[in-house]
């Protein structure tokens, strides 16, 4: 299912593969209205979490988009991005402490991960982890950084700039690839750029 939010009122729709509406995330049979800004995640079981930018909290929802549970996100300067990992952690980009906040599954607070590049505090803006525990970030300056098993020490993609990641191939063993586009992707033509970790054939 695709999760849009809808007008003004805070509502999210789900819509399947035909763009049909499939319904709208409820709680106790109303349509359950979120504080803007709102952001969306797939827990890879056919439910969703939903942080609110405004309130700190994460909403959960199960397959049958039906309310399940809020928990409160302690500890979260600016919330940016949400993602998970290939063990169903929740992890919550902030750029205001620069840093990732893990959740275990059960959406307790498990650790928080300072980000740095070169003796510098990394701000998230979009953040994405492949199977294999590395992170991939586009920072508040547009570089794409990359965390193999540190961050202390993220490394810089060369040639992309002014980025936001807009997906991966995170099912994939080796090489992992990044799809980047660029901070304002709204006007009829833009371009993206994919990054990998190793050469793939056919791909350039």
């Amino acid at each position: 299912l695709l999760y849009v939010t809808e007008g003004q009122d805070g509502t999210v729709v789900a819509l399947d593969a035909r763009f049909e509406t499939q319904g709208r995330l409820e709680k106790y049979g109303k349509a359950f209205e979120f504080q803007a800004p709102v952001i969306l995640q797939s827990d890879g079981l056919g439910g969703l979490h939903a942080l609110e930018k405004p309130s700190r909290q994460i909403h959960s929802f199960g397959p049958d988009l039906q309310w399940t549970g809020t928990v409160p996100v302690a500890g979260v300067a600016d919330p940016t991005s949400v993602f998970l990992d290939g063990k169903g952690n929740v992890h919550i980009a902030d750029a205001g402490a620069k840093s990732v906040t893990v959740l275990h599954r059960n959406l307790t607070h498990s650790h928080t991960i300072p980000l740095m590049h070169k003796g510098e505090a990394v701000a998230p803006r979009h953040a994405l982890v492949d199977r294999n525990g590395r992170f991939s970030v586009a920072d508040a300056a547009g570089r794409l950084i990359v965390f193999d098993g540190g961050f202390e020490n993220g490394k810089e993609v060369a040639g992309v700039s002014g980025s936001a990641i807009i997906g991966n191939f995170k099912d994939s063993a080796h090489p992992t690839c990044e799809i980047t586009a660029p901070r304002d992707n709204q006007s009829e033509a833009f371009s993206i750029a994919i990054a990998c970790s190793e050469p793939v054939v056919g791909l350039t």
